[in-house]
This record gives C-alpha cells, structure tokens and sequence, in this order.
C-alpha cells in the first residue's frame, strides 16, 4: 500500500473556490451566452428550493429514483477511489467525499469539452448534465428538509465573485436553482487578503467554527476570479447511547506500540457483519436517517490491507451482510481536528483531471465571459474536515475550496451475543442510510491523537 502524509481531518462541510489567471496566446473564446447584467440580491443562505420536495425515501436504496441512485453511485465510487490515492500518511484521517462531490458538481457546470470529459471521468459522474445537477438538488433539499429533525444538518453553499467580472446567466441559474448557491461580489483585485479573511469567516460560521483557515494565505490574489464554497455541518446523538460511566482506559494496539485509550462500552442490537476478514458494525443516529459504519479488520495490523480492498462495490457487498445480533461493543473515543487543509490538486491530477489546472488547456467557459488571451484553469483546491466522537454521539464538519484563476438488511438477534472490540485501527463511514450516500469517511489509527 502506498505511504501517505497527513494532511487532512474529518468533517461534514465542504467549499469550493474559483479564480481566474491569464494565458499568454490564447485564442479569442467562442462565442457565449450573455453575461449577466443585473444587480442579483445579496446572499441569504436560502435552502435551495428548485421545484417540488422530493418523495419520502424509505429502507435502504430500494425506493430512489434512477437519476439520485446514479449520483450515489458516482459518489461512493469517487469516494473510495480518492481514499486510496491520496497521500494520507499512516496517522487518523478523514474527509468528506460529499464535500468534495458537490464541490465539483457545481465547477463542471461551467466545464466545456475535454475538461468536462475528464472531470467528469475521475468524478464518476456518469449521467447527462442536467439530470446531475437536479440530482445533486434533490440530495441537497434532503440534506437541508425543514421537518423536525432529532439531529442537525446542514449544507451551503455560495459563490464568491470579482466584482468587475461578468458571469454568466446560466451559470448563476444553475447554481443557484440547484446547489443554492448565491453570488456575492469581492474586490479581488484591490483587497485579496480580506476577501480570504471573509470567505474562511463564512465557513466557519457555517460549520459553526469547527473549519478553520481552509484557504491558506495567498490562495486568494489579484487574479483570481470565482470561489465557490459549500459547507456541510453535522451533529446527531446515537439512538443508543454510550453509558458514560462505562468508559474507561483501556490498549489500544497502533502501529508504533500500545496506547491507552478512553474506550466506551456497550451491550445492544445492532447491525452487524462478519466477511472477508472484516466486522462492519452500524450504530444508528436517533431519526434513523444516518448512521456511523465501522469496519475493524481481523488482524491488528489489517488496515493496509482493508484499505486495499476499499471500494464501492465492496462496501455495498459488506453493507449486504450486516444483521441485527446482540452486540458487546468497545469503541474508542476520538477526535480528528487537522491544523492544515489538504490539497486535492495533485491526486486529482494524477487520477486524470489533468486540463482543468492547465492556464493553457482549461476549458471553464461556461462561467464568465473572458476577454481576449484570457482563461480561466483552478489555481488550487483544499479540503478540511473535522470529526469528534463521544458516549453521546458525533459532531462533523468539512469544507472543499477550489480556486480558479484568470490567466491566460434484518435477522432475528442471535442469543450469543457478537463482539466488536475495536482495540487496533479501523475504518469509520458517516453514512446517509435512506440513500447510501456517503458523507463522510476516514481512519482511526490512534485515538489518543488528532492527526
């Protein structure tokens, strides 16, 4: 298995940025669809609202519709894929495939050509277009309902413009009509560090100060032109709560030695899994909207190995598995807080999404209007996420920045009760249950510490 280096925490918010760099003898750009000329209100975080809510989703997959069952596919496809090439190191990690996915969706609705075909290709978004981003719509009023829920989640977005630059009408509509993803006009070009300022303060008062910093000084600069940002927070108490009186220190086995770990205890019906060398354990979040998946290999030093075999198909095949037995549960508490944001650029480059950072190459055409040997490329893109678990249950956030330039199952439980005994690293997943969607996912390697 390939070595990798921290960089990144768990989380559910996730933000996109955009900015603009000039090419040098770049051909005048084709003709577009007229810029938008009239002054939009300002921002209000509004739930996007494209249409009709959509119909109550019941049990597991089996009532989505075709075109959301596509976009979950897609997801959990580039979700594991993007787990194995980036370079995570062999400390806790965690990041929000969902982040990144929305992220994205809302860029390669100005994506033309070949930079669309390769987005498209390393994303896995595999539908037509339009269907994609009404997909990605329907997920987002989910995520946003206004009904009475006993957990909080929430997810924004917001495009963050230079002022003097002309955006494109239907690009606005877009991302506005399905990811609500409002446009508030910056001053770039006069005052880039306080624009950083402004749009790190915006992520973080949506992820309620748990992503910090996520753009790094001099991400943002004179020639950036757009950054689009979505940001997911998370926080839901388990439907089964840890007793809090019986956790204690107890080994926990890691890489370097053993350490002593504060571990909660738990005796309960839970859904649970055995195969391939690998226990699934699925402890729900009260609603029964979500639920944290843990897979704990057999061996105390299987991790690299179960990351190995990390992949859609196999989370679905061991998802299959799990069902409902008495469970003897022991699961550490831990936190996974990054100091620093990952940058997604080189391994979504080396995954194949290779014109879209090109100044030359890039074809984000439909954006903004461009002037003579001028186009738009990202110039950088940075995730972050946080994670805390505890006797009560889970707080998430993540937040996704890319920045483009201007250049040129269920069984009667068992009466012997099944073990879980998580004491050596494991893999946990944040899950939407209803339509399998992936929110969150990551690596527990030592939960006495947060990298």
């Amino acid at each position: 298995m390939k070595r990798r280096s921290y960089l990144l925490a768990f989380g559910l918010p996730a933000l996109l940025a955009a900015g603009c760099v000039t090419p040098q003898n770049t051909p005048a750009p084709e003709p577009a669809p007229q810029p938008s000329n009239t002054a939009r209100p300002a921002p209000t975080d509004k739930p996007i609202n494209p249409g009709p809510p959509p119909a109550p989703i019941t049990g597991h997959q089996t009532a989505l519709p075709k075109d959301l069952a596509a976009l979950v596919e897609s997801q959990n496809q580039f979700a594991t894929k993007f787990y194995r090439a980036v370079e995570t190191g062999d400390g806790n990690f965690a990041m929000s495939p969902a982040s990144i996915s929305l992220a994205f969706g809302m860029t390669f609705g100005g994506a033309r050509k070949r930079t669309r075909a390769e987005m498209a290709s390393v994303m896995h978004f595999s539908q037509d277009p339009n269907a994609l981003h009404r997909s990605f719509g329907t997920l987002l009023r989910r995520w946003n309902s206004d009904a009475k829920r006993p957990y909080e989640l929430r997810v924004a977005n917001r495009l963050f413009g230079e002022q003097t630059r002309a955006f494109l009408e239907p690009f606005l509509a877009l991302t506005a009509d399905h990811y609500g993803a409002e446009l508030q006009q910056m001053d770039f070009k006069n005052e880039p560090e306080d624009a950083r300022k402004l749009i790190n303060k915006w992520i973080e008062d949506q992820t309620k100060n748990r992503i910090s910093k996520l753009l790094p000084p001099k991400s943002i600069n004179k020639t950036t032109g757009l950054v689009l940002t979505n940001a997911i927070y998370f926080k839901g108490e388990w439907t089964t709560a840890f007793p809090k009186s019986a956790t204690k220190p107890a080994d926990f086995f890691t890489k370097g030695g053993t350490v002593k770990a504060r571990t909660m205890n738990l005796s309960a019906n839970l859904r649970y899994g055995h195969v391939d060398g690998v226990k699934m354990l699925q402890l729900p979040y009260k609603g029964d909207d979500l639920a944290m998946q843990v897979l704990l290999p057999d061996k105390r030093d299987g991790i690299a190995e179960l990351e190995g075999k990390l992949s859609a198909d196999n989370l679905s095949k061991w998802a299959s598995k799990l069902s409902r037995h008495k469970v003897i549960v022991a699961l550490p508490r831990f936190k996974v807080d990054p100091s620093k944001p990952l940058s997604l650029t080189k391994t979504l480059f080396d995954m194949g999404m290779v014109d879209v950072f090109d100044p030359d190459r890039a074809n984000l055409k439909g954006m903004a209007m461009l002037r003579p040997n001028e186009n738009l490329f990202i110039s950088g893109a940075f995730h972050k996420a946080f994670v805390e678990v505890d006797e009560q249950g889970t707080e998430a956030a993540a937040a996704t920045a890319i920045v483009v330039g201007v250049g040129t199952t269920s069984v009667r439980p068992r009466i012997i009760p099944k073990h879980f005994i998580a004491d050596h690293p494991f893999l946990f997943l944040i899950r939407d249950i209803k339509t399998n969607a992936i929110l969150f996912m990551g690596r527990v390697a030592d939960p006495t510490s947060r990298g």
